[in-house]
């Protein structure tokens, strides 16, 4: 058994209850969020439909010219998964899959693991919106308990606190 697997783990509606707010994107494993193209990334959940369940799924940032960039779609459960399909002609074929890898005990801190058919993926910590916790030293002593792997944490780059978003 892989022992990064938390068979107590939530998914689909549990999950979704989790993950329902504003989240901001605080360590990421991805060049999306590291190669200074972006900046203070923020991520919204609430509940779309559901049969099936999906969220109605928002993600914003900042660009390189200080306009804010926002992307919203509609994440549906798939099992351990939620995919996450854009809003828009243009996103017609575009889909991110997403899951939820680890929870702090109280709730305010998420790992999450995605995949894009763009090319990014990686593992993002998020930290729900008004707190402001010791969030690395959270992470660092327990990388169990967010699903990541010691190469995923050693890789994690940490975000400065998104201001005033």
């Amino acid at each position: 058994m892989d022992p990064l697997v938390n068979a107590s783990l939530p998914t689909g509606k549990d999950a979704a209850a989790v993950m329902r707010g504003r989240w901001h994107v605080r360590a990421s494993t991805s060049r999306k969020w590291l190669s200074g193209a972006r900046d203070a990334p923020v991520a919204g959940f609430e509940t779309a439909t559901e049969h099936p369940f999906a969220l109605e799924s928002s993600l914003s940032w900042i660009t390189l010219r200080g306009d804010l960039q926002h992307n919203v779609g509609t994440s549906t459960a798939r099992g351990a998964w939620f995919v996450w399909r854009l809003h828009g002609p243009w996103y017609r074929r575009s889909t991110i899959r997403w899951k939820l890898l680890g929870v702090s005990e109280d709730g305010d801190i998420v790992a999450v693991r995605f995949n894009s058919v763009f090319g990014h993926s990686g593992a993002d910590i998020l930290v729900r919106d008004g707190v402001e916790p010791r969030l690395r030293t959270i992470v660092s002593s327990d990388p169990y308990r967010f699903g990541l792997t010691s190469k995923e944490l050693a890789s994690l780059e940490w975000l400065a606190p998104t201001e005033g978003r």
